[in-house]
């Protein structure tokens, strides 16, 4: 149809037409690759929220694991205090003997706190991701990077 009145418009002669046409043809070629574009970048940004929300739910996993960790070496620690106060003392009881036996098993199975990043190492990693993130929230982003690699080598 465009093609066809475009053809009949130079056969005639009628450049102002031609030149309309011609605009109506880039405008909606222009108009079409912005909405493409349009539709990336909002797709983008939902994938960085996505990943966003990840990380948060990370870290509040990573809390929750820590929090437990911290809970049983508060239970464990008095058993272990008291098998090492018979010990210091040298005692031989009955008793002293089921408190080093009960220190055992909290001694033979340490705790070790595992510090999830995956969703953090998505969003230092991923350029796409870099571009949606303002300067604040890169420098917080990498401030939790560094904090998470610390307590990744500290487990």
């Amino acid at each position: 149809m465009i093609l066809r009145r475009i053809t009949k418009h130079v056969k005639d002669q009628n450049w102002f037409a031609v030149f309309i046409d011609f605009l109506i043809v880039v405008f909606g070629v222009y108009i079409g690759v912005q909405v493409v574009n349009w539709n990336e970048n909002r797709l983008a940004r939902e994938d960085y929220n996505e990943i966003f929300e990840n990380v948060i739910i990370e870290m509040n996993q990573n809390l929750r694991r820590q929090q437990f960790v911290r809970h049983g070496i508060k239970e464990e620690l008095p058993i272990i205090q008291h098998a090492l106060e018979d010990l210091r003392l040298c005692r031989s009881d009955e008793n002293a003997l089921k408190n080093i036996q009960a220190a055992i098993i909290p001694l033979s199975s340490p705790y070790t706190f595992l510090f999830e990043t995956t969703a953090l190492n998505q969003l230092i990693n991923h350029k796409d991701y870099v571009q949606n993130q303002t300067l604040e929230q890169r420098n917080l982003i990498n401030r939790l990077h560094e904090v998470s690699k610390y307590f990744r080598r500290q487990s």
